[in-house]
């Protein structure tokens, strides 16, 4: 009988520790984030806001349109509406590589204007705490530092934050101004 006792008063205790802890008050804190769609090219990470981006999908055929400049790939049909895609490596100096199996076109609006970006993977669309973000105003003279917005980590490697609406603003213009070259 003694165990039997000893076993009840512990549990009484527990179940008064349990409802002692139920009526302290919940301190809820309100992190700000934002979501994120994390991409690579070659071994680097890069994102872009998720607000701009309406859907990935693996590469299709892509039509090739003559006279385009180097960082448009060409056009292609998305459930009946023609599409620009650039190429997100030429944007930003990097070398052309043939699509391959992991490859896929996130597409995206921003400044009025649609367009799918040809990436090489797509790694994660996430909410990521505001305050990860370091916020640049200059980078340098790389060839996509204007459309460079700040960096943050994942899983240990840099991420660099790309400015789409800036991105296709110049290189594609937009409904409320055209800053993009015409072709």
């Amino acid at each position: 009988m003694d165990e039997q006792h000893q076993h009840s008063e512990e549990i009484a205790e527990i179940l008064e520790i349990i409802t002692k802890r139920r009526d302290e008050p919940v301190i809820e804190i309100e992190e700000k984030t934002l979501q994120v769609v994390i991409f690579r090219l070659d071994e680097k990470l890069y994102a872009c806001y998720g607000k701009w981006v309406k859907e990935i999908f693996p590469v299709s055929a892509i039509t090739y349109v003559p006279g385009m400049p180097e960082y448009l790939l060409g056009v292609m049909n998305v459930r009946g509406d023609i599409e620009s895609v650039i190429d997100m490596r030429a944007v930003l100096g990097m070398p052309y590589r043939t699509p391959g199996k992991q490859s896929r076109i996130c597409l995206a609006e921003a400044a009025h204007v649609r367009s799918g970006i040809l990436v090489d993977t797509v790694e994660n669309v996430m909410e990521l705490p505001e305050e990860s973000f370091v916020l640049m105003e200059s980078v340098g003279n790389a060839p996509n530092a204007e459309y460079v917005i700040g960096g943050t980590r994942y899983h240990e490697q840099d991420v660099v934050l790309l400015d789409l609406e800036k991105m296709f603003t110049h290189l594609l213009g937009s409904e409320l101004g055209t800053d993009a070259p015409s072709y």
